[in-house]
Formats: C-alpha cells, structure tokens, sequence
C-alpha cells in the first residue's frame, strides 16, 4: 500500500490519542468523588486520584514480573483485582443501579 507507513503512525497516534481522552473520562468520577466528598481542590483531586490508580497499575502490571512470587491462594494480584473487579464489583453495581432506579426514581 503506497503510504501504508505513514498512514499506520497517523492510526498509532490518533490511538494514543483515543485511550487518552478514555482515561480522562475515567478519572474523572474518582476526581468529583474526591473533590465533592473529601472537600479537595480540583488540582490535588486530580494529582491524588492520578497518583493512587497509577500505583495499583504498576502493582498490578509488575504482579507478572517483580512480584509474580506475591500470590493469593496460587493467584497473582492482577488475577485478584481482575477476579474482584469481574465476579464482585460489577455485579454488585449493576444491582446497586437497579435498585437505585427502581427504588428511589419513582416513575417520573
């Protein structure tokens, strides 16, 4: 494909452009969560919450290199964060919404 070089960087970066904007939505619940409850400014919000999930990422990403010898009952950790976050987290807010909408939204 004539070009196919140039038009594979233009794809790579429009994708690292793409996962950014994802992971800034993503953050943002934690950044309201902490700036409306915890009474934090935007600022620390941002560079707490940003430095906390960056932490549990490498923890999580080393569990396969440093810390493979770290196991829970024969499992690494990011089978534990990918077990709790699959079999407990989202099935408990899935129900969490249910009940919210069918509980406390009324019929309007």
């Amino acid at each position: 494909m004539p070009g196919g070089y140039i038009f594979a960087i233009l794809f790579f970066i429009l994708l690292a452009l793409a996962a950014l904007n994802s992971t800034i939505s993503v953050l943002e619940t934690v950044v309201a969560y902490f700036s409306e409850e915890l009474k934090m400014t935007r600022k620390k919000a941002t560079l707490v919450a940003t430095f906390l999930i960056s932490i549990l990422g490498v923890v999580a990403s080393a569990s396969w290199g440093w810390f493979s010898g770290l196991t829970l009952s024969g499992t690494n950790i990011f089978g534990v964060l990918n077990y709790a976050s699959a079999n407990l987290l989202l099935p408990v807010g899935g129900l969490l919404i249910v009940l919210f909408v069918g509980w406390f939204m009324g019929r309007r």
